[in-house]
C-alpha cells in the first residue's frame, strides 16, 4: 500500500486529496483501487495488459457461446488473420461473416495461456498456447486443433485494445510440424 500526501495526478485526473492509497488488488498485475484518506473509493483502473489479458478472456467466452456481437468490437475494422495454408482474411466483417457461417455447423470450445505480453505505446503483441475443440453440430468426429498464436494489438483513441494481426500456428492434435 502507498499513502501520498500531495495532490496525485492520474491520467487526466488531479486527485486533490490530503491522502490517497493504493490498494493493490491482484499481486503484481494491474489492478487498483484508488481510495481517499477517509476510504471513499474514488475509481478502479486498469493497466493496459489487464485489459489486453480480458480481451483474450472475452474473446474465448464470446467464440464459446458463439456471439459474433461480442466478438466485433475485440476487433480493430482493418483486423487481419494468417492461417496455415489459406489466404489472409482481412477485415472484422469478413470475420464475421465467415464466423456466423460456421456458426450452422460447428461450436467452438477453446482455452489458452497467454505465454508472454509486450506493450510499447499503442501497439502490443501476445503469444500464447491455444487448445481448440471444433464439435460439429449435425454428428462426426469433433477435431482438436493445438498450438501457438502471435496476436499483434493495437490501442484504439478511445483507449480501447483491440486485435489487429493475428498469426494462427495451431495444426490438428496429432500432428507432427
Amino acid at each position: 500500500m502507498t499513502t501520498r500526501s500531495q495532490p496525485f495526478a492520474l491520467g487526466k485526473i488531479l486527485l486533490a486529496s490530503t491522502a490517497i492509497k493504493i490498494h493493490n488488488l491482484r499481486p503484481w498485475w494491474i489492478s487498483f483501487l484508488v481510495t481517499r484518506g477517509n476510504g471513499d473509493k474514488l475509481f478502479f483502473m486498469k493497466t493496459d495488459e489487464q485489459q489486453i489479458r480480458d480481451l483474450f478472456t472475452e474473446w474465448h467466452q464470446a467464440a464459446a457461446a458463439g456471439d459474433v456481437s461480442r466478438l466485433v468490437p475485440l476487433m480493430a475494422e482493418d483486423v487481419v488473420f494468417l492461417l496455415p495454408g489459406q489466404p489472409p482474411m482481412r477485415g472484422r466483417e469478413t470475420f464475421a461473416t465467415a464466423f456466423r457461417a460456421g456458426l450452422d455447423r460447428i461450436r467452438i470450445q477453446s482455452t489458452g495461456k497467454i505465454e508472454e505480453v509486450r506493450i510499447s505505446g499503442d501497439m502490443a503483441y501476445l503469444w500464447n498456447y491455444l487448445e481448440v475443440n471444433v464439435t460439429p453440430i449435425q454428428g462426426g468426429s469433433p477435431m482438436r486443433r493445438t498450438g501457438y498464436t502471435l496476436t499483434l494489438l493495437r490501442k484504439e483513441p478511445d483507449g480501447r485494445w483491440v486485435l489487429f494481426r493475428d498469426a494462427n500456428l495451431l495444426t490438428p492434435e496429432g500432428s507432427k510440424t
